[in-house]
């Protein structure tokens, strides 16, 4: 009898992928305690994405959740590190009030990929998006 194919690194505990990662959600880069984690494809299955060591991520719930099965372009850390420009009348995308220069100036901003687009928001409404897991 040959041997049984190994099994996938999702299946794998999630403490062992906790600890892979040093519990840092690779969605927004901060500490993740184990009760808050998941495990996230990087490219998701339903485009094809397989359960191997080189697809699996450690995020916290709600991000994996706000990702979706959408895929992330492969430089989207950096595209946010980037300045990203607010022209004038721009609307915060989650309460659809201005982004004014105040915003700006005092960094009430935040900038986030969703659908693999940049959009600007305020940075209370970013927190109350990501609590809720919503868009």
């Amino acid at each position: 009898m040959g041997r049984k194919n190994q099994s996938s690194y999702y299946s794998k505990p999630l403490a062992r992928i906790h600890a892979d990662f040093h519990g840092i959600c690779a969605l927004c880069g901060e500490y993740v305690e184990l009760e808050d984690a998941s495990r996230d494809h990087i490219i998701p299955r339903a485009k094809g994405g397989g359960n191997g060591r080189d697809n699996i991520q450690l995020a916290h719930k709600s991000c994996n959740n706000l990702k979706s099965d959408y895929e992330y372009p492969d430089d989207w850390r950096e595209q946010l590190k980037r300045d990203l420009v607010i022209p004038k009348g721009y609307r915060c995308r989650y309460c659809d009030q201005e982004i004014t220069k105040q915003h700006k100036d005092w960094q009430y901003v935040s900038k986030i990929i969703t659908k693999g687009k940049i959009l600007a928001l305020h940075t209370w409404c970013n927190e109350e998006r990501v609590k809720y897991a919503s868009f």
